[in-house]
């Protein structure tokens, strides 16, 4: 078995042919860590897992480069919907981002 710490399988990108990459990971025995860069693509790496859940793990984060207006303490955001259960990591949080 090997395992992809990084991807963004839930990008736009990949709307044609994610079935088929999906597949062919299946098939290599590949596990994934699908990563979410702000709010909206986290939820869609969650969902994702969620379908996946054999072999698709989430990462919620907000990229420091492309995200300075959302926060993790926002009512709403990634970790509101949380389960216990849900097998998700977190990731690029801003923790250096000045106030």
């Amino acid at each position: 078995m090997l395992f992809d710490s990084h991807c963004h399988l839930h990008f736009r990108q990949f709307d044609n042919d994610r079935e088929e990459i999906i597949n062919r990971l299946k098939e290599a025995d590949i596990k994934v860590i699908n990563v979410g860069t702000d709010f909206r693509e986290s939820e869609k790496a969650v969902e994702l897992s969620k379908k996946y859940p054999d072999f698709i793990w989430a990462s919620v984060g907000l990229h420091p480069n492309d995200n300075l207006k959302e926060s993790f303490s926002a009512k709403g955001g990634p970790a509101s919907g949380w389960r216990e259960n849900d097998r998700i990591c977190v990731g690029a949080i801003l923790c250096n981002r000045p106030n």
